[in-house]
């Protein structure tokens, strides 16, 4: 696999990502559910997320149910998840 289609691989995820907030969002969808749909559709899990990461287990659920509000914890799951914060975190 060479260096472009890697990065195309990047940005191809990145769009569905923000193309699946839009449309859930847009649905109705709470952003909790839509944050854990997310990690579904990337083949994540909480345990993963926490050991590559190094926050506990409870600390990586209480941002994805909104409950923390540690910028750091919430920048690292954007980050990892391909999306702006102010798109996975909006209005919290």
């Amino acid at each position: 696999m060479n260096i472009s289609s890697i990065y195309y691989k990047y940005l191809s995820i990145k769009k569905r990502n923000r193309a699946t907030v839009k449309k859930l969002r847009g649905l109705g969808f709470f952003m909790p559910g839509i944050r854990y749909a997310l990690l579904k559709l990337n083949g994540m899990r909480v345990a993963e997320l926490s050991n590559e990461t190094g926050y506990s287990n409870v600390t990586i659920y209480a941002a994805l149910n909104g409950a923390l509000t540690s910028s750091r914890v919430r920048e690292t799951l954007a980050e990892r998840l391909l999306i702006p914060v102010s798109e996975l975190f909006p209005d919290e």
